[in-house]
């Protein structure tokens, strides 16, 4: 964010909430568009005139249930591509179980290995929502201050699973 703090729940409570659209995205200063978490409108575009966030009950009312409520599929789905090339997820798992911090197994950069040793990022709705760095990451002790809406903890991010064998 602008102010080295989480866009919508920032920490410490002087600075105010960024301003954002119903996709939970706006330009930055110099004009570039991006979003600032798991929005529903990055895979699915809203059609007719956008709306601000504060003009939508549900969004204004609670951020991080309003993300979580827009996002329709279910089902592992893919999101982006991070700047390093990994594949970033949106918020559900192939079984549809949502990934959270902690107990899906995500690093600080909210990554993890996936069952072919591949390592992805996944959408949450904690800070940083996104990538919060490029990853594998370490296994800090601490937590975001930034932030009145970070992971409790994390994890240790597991060694990637050995490759299978090649056939004969």
């Amino acid at each position: 964010s602008a102010n080295n703090v989480d866009p919508f729940y920032p920490s410490p409570t002087s600075y105010s909430a960024e301003m954002t659209d119903k996709c939970l995205s706006h330009p930055q200063a110099s004009g570039l568009f991006h979003y600032h978490s798991i929005s529903y409108c990055a895979v699915s575009p809203p059609s007719g005139t956008m709306t601000a966030c504060a003009q939508d009950s549900s969004c204004n009312s609670g951020v991080k249930a309003y993300m979580l409520s827009t996002w329709t599929s279910r089902t592992l789905t893919l999101f982006g591509v991070a700047k390093d090339g990994h594949l970033i997820y949106g918020p559900y798992d192939s079984s549809g179980t949502q990934i959270t911090t902690p107990g899906s197994n995500l690093d600080i950069c909210n990554g993890k290995f996936d069952s072919n040793g591949n390592y992805v990022y996944y959408a949450t709705d904690t800070f940083p929502y996104l990538t919060g760095c490029f990853g594998p990451g370490n296994w800090p002790a601490v937590t975001p201050t930034c932030t009145t809406n970070g992971p409790t903890a994390y994890v240790q991010n597991p060694s990637p699973p050995p490759p299978s064998p090649s056939p004969p």
